[in-house]
């Protein structure tokens, strides 16, 4: 049990610093150069919540990092499953292109 409570606090841990490198890595470029990254990584418009909710910024960051641990989760827990580095990470670039294309049309 004890291996399972390391690896959901490594799920923690990574994932909160991916998200917030993440939203620094697009925050600076947003302010600089007035591109709309951040906004575009922070929006859940899409999602049926009333607005005081869809536009409360702190909301929206926890909300992204929630979604970047479930995301190091599955990816870790995936690799553990089909160990194939280049394979996995061709098949997580092909996900996240197809996302990106939908979200930007």
């Amino acid at each position: 049990m004890i291996g399972n409570n390391i690896r959901i606090i490594s799920w923690i841990l990574f994932g909160t610093l991916a998200g917030i490198l993440l939203a620094c890595f697009f925050y600076v470029p947003e302010v600089l150069f007035r591109l709309n990254l951040y906004t575009f990584l922070l929006n859940i418009d899409f999602l049926p919540l009333p607005d005081s909710v869809i536009y409360n910024e702190p909301f929206q960051f926890v909300l992204h990092i929630i979604i970047a641990i479930i995301l190091i989760a599955f990816v870790d827990l995936f690799c553990r499953i089909y160990y194939y580095p280049y394979q996995i990470s061709l098949i997580i670039n092909v996900i996240m292109s197809f996302t990106f294309f939908l979200c930007t049309t």
